[in-house]
């Protein structure tokens, strides 16, 4: 007998259903896709020994394991001079050497959809669902504060950009969220978000956009809390690689025990060479609604991540990532910092050697108890494979 959880009229149904309709949806579109685009076939694949020296998050009791991840997945994606395509799957399972009950398998799924109507008008459409144990990156982990409640989730966002001459434009955006979580501690929500932006570009190197984005996030329990974000941003390219991107404005939130109204602001510095090099330095400050509890989560963070192929054989991925917030209603702090390093090596052209490290702090402070933090470092080495 299936499971299901009411949020905002939609029924979120138990994993092991939603795994096959998942599966189901990818065979349909694989099926409708391939006779209308000459689509390219990847299969992936990796195997991975990790050790875990805090594998429950905790901060009174830690426990150490072996973990083996295996993982499979395949990708399609066909790209025309005024379309783009991608649909994704994969499906992992983590294996544990003394806590044989934490084992378990879990997948996600993405489609990505980006086509110039006219030369004038441009439609993209992504769609990302993740049935994942715990967060697979630091800023999911810093929203959800802990790292041992599995989730479901569901992401669709749909966006326009239209040229009405040379330099004007505007765009057109609707995000869609969804969260199930494992833990009934936690409230499953439905979000949906709606908004755009007008833009100006004085020249190639230099543009202007302001915007507004409307937000409203309903929870299991049937409370309502919504959203106003307005924001003026200006993009400055100092290379043809490199952008600084500049945004302030103002993040406005009611719910039920009350109204908020919070500066926003986003500094950001992108270097993109190509797919396989790349830098970003983002720092934000901004109000969000919190997904997993009626409340609004004030924070700032500041990341930073690198991409890059040192030589024909050698690739590294380096993250930094550290975020301080409190809860406005329970008053609750949240401090998150992390690390990670990743190493690729090419053994031949569809062979990679990997190895990396991953290292967690998390703190957690409510107004009537002591603080409570852990610590956790994570290392593996593996191979892994695509054709």
């Amino acid at each position: 007998m299936f499971r299901y959880y009411y949020t905002d009229s939609i029924y979120i149904e138990n994993p092991e259903k939603m795994k096959i309709k998942v599966i189901i949806f990818i065979a349909i579109v694989l099926l409708t896709v391939s006779k209308v685009f000459a689509l390219e076939f990847i299969v992936r694949g990796s195997a991975d020994e990790m050790y875990d020296d805090n594998i429950t998050a905790s901060a009174d009791d830690p426990e150490s394991d072996w973990v083996t991840n295996l993982m499979f997945g395949a990708e399609m994606k066909s790209e025309g001079r005024s379309r783009e395509f991608k649909l994704t799957g994969n499906a992992y399972y983590e294996y544990y050497a003394n806590n044989k009950e934490n084992s378990e398998s879990y997948q996600d799924a993405g489609l990505s959809i980006n086509k110039d109507i006219i030369d004038t008008v441009n439609f993209r459409l992504s769609d990302t669902f993740q049935h994942y144990p715990e967060s697979k990156d630091f800023g999911t982990l810093f929203g959800r504060t802990d790292d041992d409640t599995g989730y479901i989730s569901n992401d669709l966002s749909a966006g326009l950009s239209v040229f009405l001459t040379k330099q004007f434009f505007f765009e057109l955006v609707y995000n869609n969220g969804i969260v199930n979580n494992d833990s009934r501690e936690l409230e499953d929500s439905v979000s949906h978000e709606g908004g755009g932006d007008l833009g100006y570009y004085f020249n190639t190197a230099n543009i202007v956009r302001a915007g507004y984005l409307f937000s409203r996030m309903k929870y299991d329990d049937g409370s309502v809390t919504r959203g106003d974000r307005g924001y003026a941003e200006y993009e400055r390219f100092l290379t043809k690689q490199l952008r600084a991107i500049l945004q302030g404005g103002y993040d406005y939130i009611d719910s039920d025990d009350g109204q908020s109204r919070n500066s926003r602001w986003e500094v950001s510095l992108v270097d993109d060479l190509d797919e396989i090099n790349q830098v970003i330095i983002k720092y934000l400050k901004e109000s969000t609604i919190s997904n997993i509890t009626n409340d609004t989560l004030n924070n700032w963070q500041i990341s930073a991540e690198l991409r890059r192929e040192i030589s024909g054989r050698l690739g590294v991925n380096i993250s930094l990532f550290y975020g301080e917030g409190t809860y406005e209603i329970s008053r609750i702090i949240e401090k998150l910092g992390g690390a990670s390093l990743g190493l690729a090596f090419l053994v031949s052209e569809f062979v990679n050697f990997n190895a990396g490290y991953r290292y967690t702090w998390n703190s957690s402070e409510a107004p009537d108890a002591d603080e409570s933090s852990y610590n956790r470092n994570q290392v593996f080495v593996g191979i892994s494979g695509e054709y």
